[in-house]
């Protein structure tokens, strides 16, 4: 069984020195085995500088809203200070796009333990809240656990090389493998929980000194950004050039633990940018007796698409020039296959605890079901004209998203397709395993061209 090491870059390095083969004598200019980040790649990237009562040392960490930062629990662990800087590429300068900020406190896991490195996932809450810009945007927690058949990427500033004892000038990332905790076990032995995950690369690809705390992102199927599913832990005592696996901890176990201290609202979904679906609608539907909120979606300069139930008497608008932040969006016009993600979004209630609505729209990635499948849950109920959608525990439709739409973006092309409109959840609550209803837009469609006129 080999051991593995923390990530730390001590700034009096010696000490790491008797702990690495020292067998490289070219650092290179990547991480082991990387690629130099653009500006603006990885907008939530941070570099922690980690002061504690006799030792000074660098880390990396994700930021996952405008005042809090995830990192390894090591980097946090007996911290006296952090001074984190967002918004860069480069360690060694300031960019004009950067900030640089200190920490109001610091939140190790409570059974974070040092010596077998279970549990190695921590918190930072900003002094000041940031000012969120095309250089600084939070990254999504990750909510469920990784495929092995995904290609996550692994990004910091750590050290190039054995050889080297510096850290990467500019902000390096890497595409690696997934391995299976079983795989892994046959490297590191029973030290890998089912808390951590490993990830392999081809020869010298892989993290180092000065990645702990460091992000391994993944861009889910369909989706359009990156999401949070791993914190940098520890790498092979052989070498960061060896073909050993690194690994991380996995952020999925500790969604509810982060939600707790950061107080973020987490649950069934992630927060929208400005402009990401600009075809989304948010209707108030006034009847004689009650005021409700439904989703929908623009499909032509004056048309929304919605649910029957959101029914309404509605004064027509047209919205004329289209703005970036206002565009239709086009309906899919073929039978959704079960192989695909869907996105489902809407301004939802977020957990059956709470029955307010989200302030902000959130959206989740979903799988499609068979029509089969579905009627396991909900019986003859279930027609050709619907189809179901699964997330993970607690992710899906709940009140306040029935109208809203359900997208897809096909392979190859650029923008989404509207496949489906929000329509039931399970009645044994938003936040069960149960799958929730759409309607089907394609059986639709000569309908919508009727009625609309829309070519």
């Amino acid at each position: 069984m080999k051991l593995f090491v923390v990530l730390f870059f001590l700034c009096a390095t010696a000490a790491w020195a008797k702990h690495l083969a020292l067998n490289k004598s070219n650092p290179g200019l990547r991480i082991i085995g990387g690629d130099e980040a653009r500006a603006g790649q990885f907008t939530f990237m941070a570099a922690i500088t980690v002061q504690t009562e006799t030792t000074q040392h660098f880390c990396g960490g994700a930021l996952i809203s405008n005042e809090w930062i995830v990192t390894a629990a090591q980097c946090v662990s007996g911290a006296s200070l952090l001074t984190v800087r967002l918004g860069s590429i480069h360690l060694n300068k300031a960019d004009p796009s950067s900030v640089t900020v200190a920490t109001s406190h610091v939140v190790p896991h409570p059974d974070f333990n040092p010596e077998t490195l279970e549990n190695d996932i921590g918190l930072a809450k900003l002094r000041l809240p940031v000012e969120l810009t095309d250089y600084i945007q939070p990254i999504a927690l990750g909510t469920s656990k990784i495929s092995n058949l995904a290609r996550p990427t692994a990004v910091g500033w750590g050290q190039t090389s054995d050889a080297s004892p510096a850290l990467a000038a500019t902000l390096n990332y890497v595409g690696l493998a997934v391995l299976t905790n079983e795989e892994c076990r046959l490297t590191y032995g029973g030290q890998i929980t089912d808390n951590m995950v490993c990830v392999d690369g081809n020869y010298n690809e892989g993290t180092c000194i000065g990645d702990s705390g460091s992000p391994l992102v993944v861009r889910p199927i369909g989706g359009t950004y990156l999401t949070l599913i791993g914190v940098s832990s520890f790498f092979s005592a052989n070498g960061c050039e060896s073909t050993d696996p690194s690994g991380y901890t996995r952020t999925y176990p500790y969604t509810d633990w982060i939600k707790n201290v950061t107080g973020l609202r987490i649950i069934g979904g992630d927060q929208a940018r400005a402009g990401e679906f600009p075809f989304m609608v948010a209707i108030s539907v006034q009847t004689e007796t009650i005021q409700h909120l439904c989703g929908g979606a623009l499909i032509s300069n004056e048309w929304i698409l919605t649910a029957a139930q959101c029914k309404t008497t509605l004064v027509s608008s047209n919205f004329g020039y289209l703005l970036n932040y206002i565009q239709p969006i086009t309906l899919g016009t073929s039978k959704l296959s079960n192989l695909v993600g869907g996105i489902a979004m809407g301004w939802r209630q977020t957990n059956d605890e709470n029955p307010d609505l989200a302030a902000t729209l959130n959206y989740v990635h979903l799988a499609v079901l068979s029509n089969e499948e579905c009627k396991i849950s909900y019986g003859n109920q279930i027609t050709d004209n619907m189809v179901c959608v699964q997330g993970n525990y607690n992710e899906g439709s709940c009140v306040g998203d029935s109208g809203g739409p359900l997208v897809i973006r096909p392979i190859g092309t650029k923008y989404f397709r509207h496949v489906g409109v929000s329509s039931f959840f399970s009645s044994n609550g938003c936040e069960s395993t149960d799958p929730s209803g759409f309607t089907r837009t394609y059986p639709y469609l000569d309908w919508i061209k009727n009625v609309t006129s829309i070519e």
